[in-house]
């Protein structure tokens, strides 16, 4: 941005005739210029006042919390032994799972980069048929409890179906696997593995401070209504973290984490070893992802075309002392635990 540009928008974000909607973006836009030009205090003063212009009307933090305990007393590990049986795929399914802001588009675009691997988009299908499950599930139980103790392996094998066939409209080019990143499909891994046990999962995770600012800095067009409040924001990084304990202790072995610190510090064993884990050979072009033309239709379409770097790892310290709302809501716990599992 000029000098004329800056002023112009300063001029923009106090039009009143803006709408909410166009005052939120231009505030947003505001403040990453200040941040660029590493004048921290009216960035963060600016994101906070973009985050304020688009409440968290539709969050409520009890009802999430009793969603996400739902989802854990249903697909317990009874729940789990019962599954559809494996069969040969034409193509198999890749979900990056996890948090905005946690590296799963840099995820995404190095496996793209394989030649047996089609990226996609964010596919909306996975919480269609969640939706579809539930109801058939009061329709078997007569109550509304979620249990899928009544379903067939068989009857879980024809949603997988429906999987595949309305995916197929998204991959274009015939390869053996495809990528489907949608990353509150966390909230469905159970699921994907019982109606589709073929398919891999990898849940994409940041540290919890420099995931949380990326989150709290970031305009979303629709949905994480959980974004605009640093409060939110931890307590939803928290839940996340429940499931995905929940999910690695019913599916031991069957979910690649996949953390970004360690994917920039060690990029090419980190590589290695998820597409190992997907049964992919190693493919040098995987390290050159920025090459990767592929559109990219996510926050993260710049930071993709360049090579992996440290950029924006350690932004969040700029504002240590703004983000203490976000590190004491988080607590002492999650913090250390994630530090010494950056270190281990």
């Amino acid at each position: 941005l000029t000098v004329e540009d800056l002023k112009k928008l300063e001029a923009l974000v106090l039009d009143p005739e803006l709408s909410t909607e166009q005052a939120c973006q231009a505030t947003f836009a505001l403040a990453k210029y200040y941040e660029n030009h590493q004048e921290y205090a009216k960035a963060f003063a600016h994101y906070q006042s973009a985050n304020i212009n688009k409440p968290a009307v539709n969050f409520n933090p009890d009802n999430y919390q009793k969603k996400c305990q739902a989802i854990i007393d249903t697909f317990d590990e009874a729940c789990m032994d019962v599954k559809a049986n494996e069969r040969h795929l034409s193509a198999t399914p890749i979900f990056i799972v996890g948090l905005p802001r946690s590296g799963s588009t840099l995820i995404e675009q190095i496996l793209s980069s394989h030649s047996q691997v089609e990226g996609t988009m964010e596919l909306k299908i996975i919480p269609a048929i969640a939706r579809q499950v539930f109801h058939k599930s009061i329709e078997k139980n007569q109550n509304a409890s979620g249990s899928l103790a009544k379903f067939s392996a068989r009857e879980l094998a024809q949603y997988g179906d429906i999987y595949l066939q309305e995916s197929e409209i998204y991959r274009r080019e015939g390869l053996p696997f495809f990528i489907d990143k949608l990353p509150p499909n966390f909230q469905h891994v159970g699921l994907i593995k019982k109606i589709l046990p073929e398919a891999i999962i990898i849940d994409a995770r940041r540290k919890p401070m420099a995931c949380g600012f990326g989150i709290f800095k970031q305009h979303f067009g629709s949905g994480h209504e959980f974004s605009y409040d640093l409060g939110n924001i931890a307590f939803y990084y928290k839940q996340y973290l429940k499931l995905m304990n929940h999910w690695q202790h019913v599916l031991p072995n069957e979910i690649f984490l996949c953390q970004y610190e360690s994917l920039v510090a060690n990029t090419e064993q980190m590589v290695k070893d998820l597409l190992a884990f997907c049964q992919l050979p190693f493919e040098a072009k995987c390290l050159s992802f920025h090459e990767n033309r592929r559109a990219v239709r996510t926050a993260s379409s710049d930071q993709v075309r360049q090579p992996i770097n440290r950029k924006g790892l350690d932004t969040w310290k700029h504002y240590r002392e703004d983000l203490s709302p976000l590190a004491n809501a988080l607590g002492d716990d999650v913090l250390k635990d994630y530090q010494a599992f950056i270190e281990s």
